[in-house]
């Protein structure tokens, strides 16, 4: 059975089972992103891959290249790559922070969709579904992409099934 996913554009999506990130046009994702000469864009590139020992390294050098360790999308990769290696707490610890410096649109829901899927990795359905369904009403205020909609809606939906069911189904 082929996954189903939600195309988040550039050759990725987001799988609508484990609402984690994938590759589904592996060449569409090397023509931009991989052959990207953005420092950030690097970041992504492994982080979709799944290697995130130079995800880190990548995250390196964009902050020595870029702004600085206080550019928001840096810090935000920064906080993508520990929730990718398990470390929810520390994870969650970053998104709330930058959470404290977003308030409404784009960088919020993204952020609020980030923490909810951590929740979600944790099995606290309940929290992920409130998290995804701030980032869905955010999305909607700031009439963002049909991708982002249609991602947190999943999400949301995800969510809220595991919590009736009291499912212990782990995201894989």
């Amino acid at each position: 059975m082929k996954e189903q996913f939600i195309d988040t554009g550039q050759g990725t999506g987001v799988s609508t089972s484990t609402l984690l990130p994938l590759v589904h046009d592996r060449d569409k994702f090397e023509a931009t992103i991989g052959s990207s000469s953005d420092p950030v864009d690097a970041v992504v590139y492994h982080l979709f891959l799944g290697a995130l020992d130079k995800a880190e390294k990548a995250l390196d050098k964009a902050v020595k290249k870029g702004p600085g360790p206080g550019d928001f999308r840096l810090r935000a990769l920064a906080a993508d790559i520990q929730a990718e290696r398990g470390d929810y707490p520390q994870a969650k610890a970053m998104y709330r922070h930058l959470l404290d410096e977003a308030s409404g649109g784009k960088r919020e829901a993204d952020l609020q969709h980030h923490l909810g899927k951590v929740f979600f990795a944790e099995k606290d359905y309940t929290t992920a579904a409130s998290c995804f369904a701030a980032a869905l009403r955010l999305h909607r205020i700031s009439q963002e992409s049909e991708a982002n909609i249609k991602a947190s809606a999943a999400a949301l939906r995800h969510a809220e099934e595991n919590a009736r069911r009291g499912s212990t189904l782990t995201p894989q």
